[in-house]
């Protein structure tokens, strides 16, 4: 049961980096495609979502797989809603 609240908790910090840092931090809404490239994520400071500071590689492979499977199946997330009401 543990091991269920970790992976739960872990799950939810990874949502928040795609969401909440890569797709909907304040940098997107200048960008091109809605999210942060490899290098601005990879370069933002280590206070920023710092759970996974020392992991953005990583973190950005898993959002790349995220990203490429949501198209896909023509998913759309949160972040994906609100752009357009961003953008104005």
């Amino acid at each position: 049961m543990g091991n269920c609240h970790a992976h739960y908790r872990c799950r939810s910090s990874v949502d928040h980096s795609f969401l909440g840092v890569i797709k909907g931090s304040e940098t997107t809404l200048n960008s091109e495609n809605g999210f942060l490239d490899y290098d601005t994520y990879s370069d933002l400071s280590a206070r920023t979502q710092a759970t996974f500071a020392r992991k953005r590689n990583e973190i950005y492979s898993l959002f790349e797989t995220y990203m490429k499977r949501k198209r896909e199946r023509r998913e759309y997330d949160a972040a994906d809603r609100y752009a357009p009401k961003l953008s104005y």
